[in-house]
């Protein structure tokens, strides 16, 4: 499980009503699958505040390289407010003109680069012009062989064509939940049901794959030529759901690594991101979470 993974974008705190979780999609992400034990590498951008100290020291505790990770003199720590309701669903309020929104193509991120299979980000991190240009670089610059992973994430500043149209363009496997597809189905004036409109994403932007999760509702995989993968939500006790979309990305992409069916794909996925509603916020606190799911890649699992 060498292959390497960069995950870039947004790290910062969630800032829930009573504690703090580190966050953002394309941390959790790559952390999610350095704890399942995949060779990934994160690239983002903290303040030289106090929150920053507190994220590079939050890292370090973690083993979590942050070699990756550039110092920012004068932009803040990213940061989100959140907000639950009585089922434990999230409204997010992202701050503007953070760190990672001046995310720099250094030196450092492109050697990460060139040794990448996939490279994996988000919407966020496109909110201004100066980041679409960082991951329009980017994709350039990628290896011929790397796939990009997109993981539509649609929040507030993030809801436009011009950050959305690119990155289909960019991608080879998408990720987005059912309000994110009637949002674009919107964009594209498109009228067909949702099979439909997967199918027309695919051709059209010559995707090798799309996920779509549904909430209570369960998920779906969409693949060129191949069924659909279907799973159900099952039971869960749910504590909050931030982070299961990114728990469900982490998942697919060590999933389609391991060379997994479609099938295998979704319910894997399905089963992590659950797991992720149960505990509190994106990130479990304790190591042995992972130890289950790090045997679905042993030799014996695949």
């Amino acid at each position: 499980m060498s292959a390497m993974i960069l995950s870039i974008g947004e790290i910062l705190f969630d800032i829930f009503p009573s504690y703090r979780r580190p966050g953002g999609a394309p941390f959790n992400v790559a952390f999610h699958l350095r704890s399942l034990g995949f060779d990934a590498a994160f690239a983002s951008r903290v303040g030289a505040d106090d929150l920053g100290a507190e994220m590079l020291l939050y890292l370090q505790s973690v083993g979590f390289p942050s070699d990756l990770v550039q110092k920012d003199r004068h932009h803040p720590t990213g940061r989100v407010m959140v907000d639950l309701d009585a089922s434990g669903n999230a409204e997010f309020t992202i701050l503007p003109d953070a760190a990672y929104d001046y995310l720099e193509l250094s030196e450092e991120i492109a050697a990460a680069l060139s040794r990448s299979r996939i490279v994996y980000f988000g919407s966020l991190v496109q909110r201004t012009e100066r980041g679409r240009d960082f991951v329009k670089s980017l994709v350039a610059q990628k290896p011929s062989g790397a796939l990009c992973f997109y993981d539509v994430n649609l929040r507030p500043g993030c809801r436009l064509k011009e950050i959305v149209v690119p990155s289909l363009e960019y991608a080879d496997i998408v990720k987005m939940n059912d309000d994110e597809l009637d949002e674009i189905r919107r964009m594209h004036d498109f009228a067909g049901d949702e099979r439909a409109f997967a199918d027309f994403l695919i051709v059209t932007y010559g995707l090798r794959m799309l996920a779509l999760t549904r909430g209570r509702n369960g998920s779906a995989l969409f693949a060129g030529g191949e069924p659909a993968g279907i799973a159900e939500n099952g039971g869960v006790a749910i504590v909050d759901t931030v982070g299961a979309g990114d728990g469900y990305s982490a998942m697919l992409i060590a999933g389609l690594l391991s060379g997994w069916t479609p099938e295998r794909l979704v319910q894997a996925s399905a089963g992590f991101a659950r797991s992720i509603c149960a505990i509190e916020g994106a990130i479990p606190v304790y190591d042995n979470f992972y130890a289950p799911f790090r045997s679905l890649f042993t030799e014996s699992g695949r």
